[in-house]
């Protein structure tokens, strides 16, 4: 009998082996998880904070406008690239300089940044316009680590208001070339702000705008009575009118045949109307002059020496 239970069941020294192996799995899986790459284990918020529908105004060709999105990690991760994606509607899509890709690199934990797309309408409508942003640990394509989808409401004809003019100015890049930061100041007046008290920016809305030369990447609006607002495109309720000023900063990312126009609007309640800003004076606005390039690559050929 003796014989034929270690014949047929495990023997006293084969369980205790069992139980070792099992042991060690589980601490390498623990040790394993410590050294996995941050994004495996981090959680990622998106939230839109530009407007929950889209103004244009189709007769004076301010047919583009920029979106923005926070995103923020719950964890350091060490690279974020972010997409806008699966558009649906049939009226909004990706303006036609925007690939619609935003690298915005490592995060520490808790850390927010802005990831913001530069986006056209055909027309006016009154249906929802969807789209999808998604997250990813290298550049896109690939699998996704989160995704929100998102609606404008609609896309709405407006109209100038001859008094809400803007001036701008022009600054960089710095440092000069390709990778400096050129600085766009906007200032403007709201005039007597309209009881929903909306207003909505975007710093180009001409769909000529070359958004793969210029990378918004940064937008603090500084609003009437002193609240600022950071990376952030939109507001509603707000009271307080008068004079206005917006910082863009975009990195230089390409360089284009010719300067490029700028067009930076404010959509305001006037009224009980949203009203564009005035493009009478859009022509003495100071382009935007092509970055330089002075990256060169040189090549050179090392001839072995024969031996021998």
């Amino acid at each position: 009998m003796q014989a034929a239970f270690h014949r047929t069941g495990a023997a006293p020294g084969a369980t205790a082996r069992a139980r070792l192996a099992c042991a060690r799995a589980l601490w390498l899986l623990c040790l394993a998880a410590l050294w996995l790459p941050g994004w495996a284990l981090a959680a990622f918020t998106i939230t839109r904070t530009s407007a929950p529908l889209m103004y244009i105004d189709s007769g004076a060709n301010l047919k583009g406008a920029y979106v923005v999105y926070k995103v923020t990690s719950s964890t350091a991760v060490a690279d974020v690239w972010v997409d806008i994606n699966s558009f649906t509607g049939g009226v909004i899509s990706l303006a036609p300089n925007e690939d619609g890709i935003v690298h915005l690199g490592a995060f520490s934990a808790g850390q927010t940044k802005a990831a913001y797309f530069y986006v056209q309408a055909s027309g006016a409508t009154a249906a929802a316009q969807g789209h999808t942003i998604s997250v990813y640990s290298a550049r896109p394509p690939g699998a996704a680590l989160a995704s929100a989808t998102f609606s404008l409401s609609s896309v709405s004809e407006t109209i100038s208001a001859a008094a809400n003019k803007v001036n701008a100015v022009v600054t960089g890049p710095d440092p000069a070339g390709l990778g400096g930061v050129i600085t766009m100041t906007v200032s403007g007046d709201t005039g007597t702000l309209g009881a929903a008290g909306i207003l909505s920016f975007s710093p180009a809305t001409f769909t000529t705008w070359r958004a793969d030369v210029f990378e918004l990447i940064d937008a603090q609006i500084t609003l009437p009575g002193g609240t600022v607002l950071d990376n952030q495109l939109y507001v509603a309720g707000y009271s307080a009118g008068g004079a206005y000023t917006l910082v863009y900063k975009f990195k230089a990312v390409g360089t284009a045949a010719a300067p490029t126009a700028i067009s930076p609007v404010g959509n305001i309640s006037s009224g009980t109307q949203i009203k564009h800003t005035s493009t009478s004076n859009f022509g003495t606005l100071p382009p935007i002059a092509t970055p330089s390039n002075s990256i060169t690559v040189a090549k050179s050929v090392l001839t072995a020496s024969p031996s021998g």
